[in-house]
């Protein structure tokens, strides 16, 4: 296996890890606000907290993936200088 080869397996790797992050992240927070919201006074918590989290999450797994993006890129632009 070359660099290119390991370098685009690793790069895969991350992007199957974030997603699988990003899922158990929206569904264990899906499930805990759930339940919040069925405490009498909090269903309105429930519903601020769920539109919050959804912003957060869709925010913190798209840097991730840019920064993945990113540094794919430069580890193939290195390996591609130095192996030609």
């Amino acid at each position: 296996m070359d660099l290119r080869d390991l370098q685009l397996q690793l790069e895969d790797a991350i992007n199957s890890g974030t997603r699988n992050m990003e899922e158990a992240h929206r569904n264990l927070a899906e499930n805990l606000l759930n339940e919040l919201s069925k405490v009498e006074n909090l269903a309105d918590v429930a519903e601020n907290l769920r539109s919050t989290n959804e912003q957060l999450v869709t925010s913190l797994y798209e840097f991730a993936r840019n920064v993945n993006t990113v540094a794919g890129q430069t580890a193939r632009d290195i390996i591609e200088r130095f192996d030609g």
